[in-house]
């Protein structure tokens, strides 16, 4: 079983993994603390008391230049993900660049986790078809295992949204989810 050595948070090699690369983990099932090797420092090293751990990493983008004229949510095409889990925590992050067709009409986000809508951000770009970005991060705690979907959907206030990566404006305009399973 590791130990902490002094102040620095040091972990024996006693049970720890023999021959770690830098990065690797090491999960302490009877403390309940988790440590990562330091290759520089040929230590173990436990960050903080409580790392979460990324166990597996899914990534969609869109590809293929996409408009919407719907008031109301609906799913943005190529922006969904499934993921089979254990019991864990998620992290998920979506990003994006949009424009619409006029002037100071707003384009709407919605994060959904298992058809329940967790989080949303608007924007209202200045100009027609002037690109205007944002972001949403969150971390949704003790999911149980199984499948689970996360999917982003959109709206517009009025006219026509659009993300454009191929033809319309490809170093302007994107859309990309973003998402981890991770210890709890």
């Amino acid at each position: 079983m590791p130990k902490q050595l002094g102040t620095t948070n040091e972990v024996s090699r006693t049970s720890a993994p023999g021959s770690p690369v830098g990065g690797q983990t090491y999960h302490d099932s009877a403390t309940g603390k988790t440590y990562v090797y330091d290759a520089v420092n040929s230590k173990w090293r436990q960050y903080g008391g409580n790392l979460s751990l990324a166990i597996q990493t899914a990534f969609v983008r869109i590809t293929s230049d996409t408009t919407t004229t719907s008031t109301t949510f609906t799913d943005l095409t190529g922006v969904t993900l499934t993921l089979t889990t254990g019991a864990c925590d998620l992290l998920i992050w979506f990003t994006f660049s949009a424009s619409n067709s006029s002037a100071n009409r707003a384009i709407s986000f919605s994060v959904l986790f298992d058809g329940t809508s967790y989080m949303g951000a608007m924007v209202r770009p200045p100009g027609a078809s002037i690109a205007d970005s944002g972001a949403m991060v969150l971390r949704i705690p003790s999911v149980s295992a199984g499948s689970h979907t996360v999917k982003i959907q959109w709206k517009v206030s009025a006219n026509t949204g659009q993300i454009r990566p191929v033809t319309g404006a490809p170093l302007e305009e994107h859309a990309a989810l973003l998402v981890q399973e991770v210890t709890n």
